[in-house]
């Protein structure tokens, strides 16, 4: 019928990992240039907002590599 998930999952655990980091910075980015857009849109700024946002992202991303680093060591 197959083999036993436990003898599987070390491979895939080890995919998982670097899968993680990506949806986590996917996510990061897309949330708070979301968010920056939005707030441009209602204050009808010229894209302030927007690059704020992408500011914070971008320092969200490198505050989850940090702490998954962090964690390895």
């Amino acid at each position: 019928m197959g083999t036993p998930l436990g003898k599987e999952s070390p491979k895939y655990i080890k995919l998982l990992a670097p899968l993680n980091i990506g949806l986590n910075i996917m996510a990061g980015m897309i949330v708070f240039t979301l968010i920056g857009y939005a707030i441009d849109l209602r204050l009808e700024s010229f894209y302030i907002a927007t690059l704020l946002g992408i500011g914070v992202g971008l320092f969200y991303c490198f505050y989850e590599i940090w702490k998954l680093t962090k964690i390895e060591q």
